[in-house]
């Protein structure tokens, strides 16, 4: 049996969200637009009320990045940028006691 291939992905961080009615499609329309990949190519999108997070193949990372970054989305100004890793969660350390 034959495994599917599996791509890296990149995370970014966009600084726009429901705020200005951004919704998935609208997203996915814009991303492949500007940078000139399938729609089917981009990944999870998580659209908050102020931001969003959206995932692209490694390969054209740089192209979405270049893209975007000084563009507009649903008429706002984007900044954009490569989301931070989020923290490890370790387990939790008890406190020190209190004398």
């Amino acid at each position: 049996m034959v495994k599917p291939v599996v791509q890296k992905m990149v995370r970014f961080f966009i600084n726009v969200g429901r705020n200005v009615n951004m919704t998935p499609k609208i997203l996915v329309e814009e991303v492949a637009n500007a940078v000139g990949i399938p729609g089917k190519s981009i990944g999870k999108i998580d659209i908050f009320e102020n931001f969003t997070f959206v995932e692209v193949p490694e390969s054209v990372a740089p192209f979405v990045y270049e893209g975007l970054r000084h563009s507009r989305l649903n008429g706002a100004r984007v900044n954009l940028e490569p989301a931070k890793p989020r923290p490890k969660r370790d387990a939790r350390k008890p406190s020190p006691a209190r004398s």
